[in-house]
């Protein structure tokens, strides 16, 4: 009486979307001596394959895949003609080259790089209108961000210029306070400020018009 093996006292197989009996048919191929009858044998195991997969009508890519599998699944010792250059073995198991994070200072992160490069910008002006409206822009876009990060926060208008003059120095730490600060709502609303003309846009209210009596 033979005992039944369940799959947990079995070894672990390569590819487990194929099934067990994939591979099984991959290590009956590979013990075949006649070199054309295991390629032609192989050539069945990839129809198989593509039937596992559901797949009707493989494409050509579909197909290259199924025997790169294939040599994938006999450890890439199965010796047959293949119909396609496959995959090599060392592409498999070489490791990527890692990738390191890029480590740029920022000065306060929640603004953003982008903001602090603007400001360095703003600050090589000699032009003092247009350094101070783009530190209007950048001062209103560091209000808004700054709530975005911290919704609970309180509306403090000098914590913005405060990191505002950080960013600049004491150079132009007079200009900062001059700088005009909307409130969080209109900025919450639709273009509050034109990038383009460097220059913080108020929002525009309609005036209720009085009734004739």
């Amino acid at each position: 009486m033979s005992i039944q093996k369940y799959n947990t006292t079995l070894s672990s197989i390569k590819m487990p979307e194929y099934g067990r009996n994939v591979e099984d048919m991959i290590k009956y191929c590979a013990s075949i001596p006649d070199r054309d009858k295991r390629t032609h044998y192989a050539r069945g195991i990839v129809q198989c394959m593509a039937r596992v997969k559901n797949i009707e009508k493989p494409t050509e890519d579909m197909v290259r895949v199924f025997w790169d599998h294939v040599a994938l699944m006999s450890n890439f010792e199965l010796d047959i003609d293949y119909p396609y250059e496959i995959i090599k073995k060392d592409s498999i198991e070489s490791k990527p080259t890692t990738l390191l994070p890029r480590m740029s200072h920022i000065k306060f992160r929640q603004y953003g790089l982008v903001v602090e490069r603007l400001i360095k910008e703003a600050c090589a002006m000699e032009d003092e209108e247009k350094r101070l409206r783009l530190f209007e822009l950048c001062a209103n876009h560091m209000k808004l961000q700054f709530h975005l990060a911290n919704p609970s926060a309180d509306e403090d208008d000098n914590k913005i210029i405060h990191d505002l003059v950080e960013y600049v120095g004491p150079q132009y730490a007079k200009e900062c306070y001059n700088v005009f600060l909307y409130s969080l709502t209109e900025l919450k609303e639709n273009n509050q400020y034109d990038p383009s003309s460097m220059h913080v846009t108020p929002s525009k209210k309609k005036k209720k018009k009085k009734k004739k009596k």
